[in-house]
């Protein structure tokens, strides 16, 4: 465990033995985690009577943990150097719902304070998940009394300490620097972000994106590009009055590439 991690550790106990000892919760009126039912449920198939009722909240439900899981996979991703697959995320959410229906289960779905506070404690591997779920199957049935008295600001100054590895300012900069649309977008998800939510504000940036995407492709930009003198490196005539037009030959640069069409393109050069 790195020093971050034993450090949040040795507050949690405290903090909780401080609670604990003092009756915080009664005598100060301190927000803890309270009484938590023990025990597992049985494995049941769900009642599907009100499948009606609730197939809108469920529909919107799994579009943004989708869109939520796919980002923290695409943004993790970027940051430790590995390829991110959304299709990989959507058949393990599906596998994650179908067997969670079973046990009365929340919905399954990424989560960036989780994914952050992780990375925090240099996990490198896939079997935190079942060291995950066995200490949460012994705190349901054994120590479930232990987290009643758990402060809720505690909890979350982690969750909060966790997510500063992921607040990459510098790409906000880099943003104003290319492009003043792109850092528009950031600024607008960011805001969102910080006033509602994680959730508000993956909502908000994919909505906004989406309009951007419609736009460009109704109105795409596109210029006539020379070739460089003395270089392979093709440019706008109109921004690079050097460049020249090849021969017998009209080249046009779109700018309404999205980022699938630059996975396919890698995947076809690694062929």
């Amino acid at each position: 465990m790195s020093p971050s991690g034993r450090r949040q550790l040795v507050v949690l106990v405290v903090a909780g033995l401080v609670s604990y000892i003092f009756d915080l919760h009664e005598t100060t009126g301190l927000a803890v985690v309270g009484e938590v039912p023990p025990g597992l449920r049985a494995p049941s198939l769900p009642d599907m009577s009100r499948w009606a009722e609730l197939l809108q909240a469920a529909v919107t439900i799994a579009a943004v943990n989708f869109v939520l899981s796919a980002q923290v996979a695409l943004s993790l991703g970027g940051m430790h150097g590995y390829k991110a697959c959304p299709s990989q995320e959507l058949v393990a959410l599906s596998l994650a719902s179908a067997a969670g229906c079973l046990v009365g289960s929340l919905p399954p779905s990424a989560s960036f304070s989780r994914s952050a506070l992780l990375g925090t404690l240099n996990v490198g591997s896939p079997i935190h998940n079942l060291v995950s779920a066995a200490v949460v199957i012994v705190c349901a049935t054994l120590l479930y009394k232990t987290v009643a008295p758990l402060p809720h600001a505690v909890l979350a100054s982690i969750i909060v300490i966790a997510l500063r590895s992921m607040m990459q300012f510098s790409r906000a900069r880099f943003y104003f620097k290319v492009s003043r649309t792109e850092f528009s977008v950031w600024v607008a998800s960011f805001i969102v972000t910080l006033a509602l939510g994680p959730t508000q504000g993956i909502v908000a940036s994919l909505a906004i994106a989406i309009g951007m995407i419609i736009r460009n492709q109704a109105k795409p930009h596109c210029c006539s590009v020379g070739r460089l003198p003395g270089t392979q490196i093709y440019r706008d005539i109109h921004r690079f009055p050097s460049a020249v037009e090849v021969m017998r030959k009209l080249m046009l640069r779109d700018k309404t590439l999205h980022q699938k069409y630059s996975q396919i393109s890698q995947q076809s050069q690694s062929l």
